[in-house]
């Protein structure tokens, strides 16, 4: 009987900011939480050899039209009075630390302050589930509208990401807000198919990829990244990206820093018996 859990988490730092660091059971997998980004910034070895994440470097960029992003695992949200948001991002979501962080049971909670009247306070959760870490988003609900969320992944750019692409049949979707249209794969630079798999390179043009739900591997160097979509705990209402809730964005090469990210939707959400609405994602990192 397998007995091992993962390490509690401890307070730590890493790229010179305070952090929660914990591992995996089998204590190969190591996670670091930054306490001033409130969120995610290392997932890889142990060792600290290989961040299978993409962080931008201290000092932090602030909010504004033209500030790069913090990096690592984002989550942004939608809501269905203001469906046409797009960038930038609410300075609560990507530009400011936690209100509040709870560290209890193998759980460590970040809430973001709650200031835009059309969104409510935005926290993340992360905890072990063996050698998975399952990385959730919660939000109290609003009267007014009903709210998505978006698990992003900041990945090197030089990640090859593969998908399934059973259900492409020789298109792709692009995806620009909640526009979704079809182009031969001819269209595109960055993107190959064969009988089972798209796979997705770096390019010099930027592009956003709209698939059907799945899982997406990121092979990095000697690693493969998989990023899984969790089911809501709560009640899934309209989806506005029509079913196609895993996405892939290539930064352009012009970037000072360019990456690519792989991001898993959910539907707008009621809440569940607790009140909350949960939406996730799992992550899983094997050596090759």
């Amino acid at each position: 009987m397998n007995t091992l859990t993962a390490s509690p988490w401890t307070i730590s730092t890493y790229l010179e900011e305070p952090s929660y660091v914990s591992k995996s059971a089998d204590g190969a997998w190591l996670a670091h939480v930054s306490i001033p980004r409130a969120r995610l910034t290392y997932f890889g070895p142990a060792n600290l050899s290989q961040n299978l994440l993409r962080v931008t470097p201290p000092p932090l960029p602030q909010h504004g039209p033209h500030a790069p992003s913090w990096g690592g695992h984002i989550v942004w949200m939608l809501s269905d009075a203001l469906p046409h948001w797009k960038w930038p991002p609410l300075r609560e979501w990507e530009y400011t630390p936690a209100a509040q962080i709870e560290n209890y049971a193998g759980a460590l909670s970040l809430i973001r302050p709650q200031v835009h009247p059309k969104f409510p306070a935005l926290g993340r959760s992360y905890h072990w589930e063996g050698n998975t870490l399952v990385c959730e988003s919660f939000w109290t609900p609003t009267q007014s509208a009903h709210h998505l969320a978006i698990h992003t992944l900041h990945v090197p750019f030089n990640a090859q990401i593969e998908l399934s692409q059973t259900s492409l049949k020789g298109t792709f979707k692009e995806l620009d807000g909640f526009s979704i249209t079809e182009h031969p794969v001819a269209d595109r630079p960055g993107l190959t198919l064969d009988q089972t798999t798209a796979k997705i390179c770096p390019s010099s043009q930027s592009a956003k990829y709209a698939f059907p739900t799945q899982e997406i591997a990121a092979h990095i160097d000697n690693y493969r990244l998989s990023m899984q979509r969790l089911n809501a705990s709560s009640n899934e209402l309209d989806n506005p990206f029509t079913d196609l809730l895993t996405h892939v964005w290539i930064a352009s090469q012009d970037l000072e820093s360019p990456f690519i990210e792989i991001e898993q939707a959910s539907p707008y959400l009621t809440p569940g018996l607790d009140g909350y609405c949960r939406f996730g994602i799992s992550l899983q990192a094997e050596s090759l």
